[in-house]
């Protein structure tokens, strides 16, 4: 239950900067979920593999995700881990 008053701000970039609805989507489902591999971005999101490797070429350009071992993640993800938003990775 949340306590009245409380509010959670996540400071995620403009999306206006990104160049296409696919990209944002992709984005914003990395900044909800918090690490993703292709695979798993391709099995929710549906978009086709060409289409996910641009997006996520573009978003890795602009410095907005990072390419780890374990998938794809948000660069400011690890800032609201830290927190009480959310559950911890792993």
């Amino acid at each position: 239950m949340i306590e009245d008053g409380v509010v959670f701000e996540l400071e995620a970039p403009p999306l206006t900067e990104l160049p296409s609805p696919r990209t944002k989507l992709v984005y914003l489902y990395l900044f909800v979920v918090g690490r993703a591999t292709v695979e798993t971005i391709h099995d929710a999101l549906g978009i086709g593999y060409l289409e996910l490797y641009s997006s996520l070429r573009i978003l890795r350009e602009r410095d907005l995700v990072r390419n780890g071992r374990n998938g794809f993640s948000p660069r400011n993800r690890a800032d609201f881990d830290s927190g009480s938003i959310g559950e911890q990775l792993p």
